[in-house]
């Protein structure tokens, strides 16, 4: 099995690396202007999604209407609970945008992509995006993408997970019960990246702290597996680790950043391996096996040498 000093090792090299953190700031460059050309557009009236939240009552643009879209793009944005691994404040977010951790700007990606369920920023770029100069989009991706959903009744989170995942998973599992539950909890000093002052404010009214554990509900401690299918049972016998299953998360994080034309399918790899092996919720094969349905040339070795020479073979 995988030392725990290597894969910290391994962890903290990636995210320390010059070109994951420019991709990094890319991906969270461009979701601030997304989140600023949704709220303006909202504010002018073009985009519906956002009309009840708004309560328009005057069809000019005024700087509190813009304010009141802004602010609910940014309460999308988190869900505020402490147990979500990278959760911050929402009037957090933007500054987490600028400078924070992989693990923040990532739980920031997620809920606006592809985990709040009315999908507003994702139905913003398939519908309106093609109506502005917005540089940080593939136009071709989402012209694709808006074909794929183009008949779908209803346009949502679901709608948009179920045409654009690969969907791979081949293991089944079930919870754990409470007593192997608490047990595994994280150690804030074996997070990677390490904690942010967001992240810590947030931990500050949490007992545990003081035992130095995050409050975060990690893959270890919540799955256990009961079946790990063909791509699983092999990467195991090779000697990689299994934590909770192929990861969907990484599944999700690639389909859905496919329209931002930074993408870039290895570094978007190492990225998802910092921030949910770095959380404790997959190991690094859960993460490269989901990475593989979309093109990645992994077949179940040893993981971190495989990681390691990815990393090493970047420019």
């Amino acid at each position: 099995m995988q030392s725990t000093s290597s894969r910290l090792c391994l962890l903290r090299a990636i995210d320390e690396h010059p070109v994951i953190r420019n991709k990094m700031n890319e991906l969270s460059e461009a979701m601030a202007h997304l989140i600023t050309a949704v709220a303006l557009d909202a504010s002018l009236g073009g985009f519906e999604a956002l009309k009840s939240e708004l309560l328009r009552t005057d069809p000019c643009f005024t700087p509190h209407t813009y304010n009141h879209a802004l602010s609910t793009m940014l309460k999308l944005a988190t869900t505020r609970n402490i147990e979500d691994s990278g959760c911050i404040l929402h009037h957090h977010v933007l500054d987490a945008l600028n400078c924070g951790n992989a693990r923040e700007r990532c739980f920031v990606l997620m809920n606006l992509l592809f985990k709040e369920p009315r999908g507003i920023m994702f139905t913003w770029i398939l519908k309106r995006s093609p109506l502005y100069n917005m540089r940080c989009l593939n136009a071709a991706v989402v012209a694709a993408y808006h074909a794929r959903i183009a008949h779908s009744p209803v346009l949502c989170t679901a709608t948009y997970r179920q045409a654009f995942l690969m969907r791979t998973i081949e293991h089944k599992r079930r919870p754990r019960n409470l007593g192997e539950f608490f047990v595994r909890r994280l150690p804030q000093h074996s997070a990677v990246p390490a904690l942010s002052h967001r992240e810590l404010f947030m931990h500050k009214d949490w007992f545990p702290t003081r035992q130095g554990l995050t409050a975060w509900k990690t893959g270890r401690m919540q799955w256990e597996m009961t079946e790990l299918g063909t791509q699983l049972s092999c990467a195991a016998r090779n000697g990689n680790d299994v934590v909770c299953g192929t990861s969907g998360h990484t599944d999700a994080m690639l389909a859905f950043c496919k329209v931002f034309t930074c993408y870039d399918l290895r570094i978007l790899t190492l990225i998802c391996v910092v921030w949910l092996v770095g959380s404790d919720h997959h190991s690094i094969c859960e993460v490269l096996l989901a990475s593989r349905a979309h093109g990645l040339a992994y077949d179940c070795q040893n993981a971190e040498e495989y990681t390691a020479d990815m990393l090493a073979s970047l420019a």
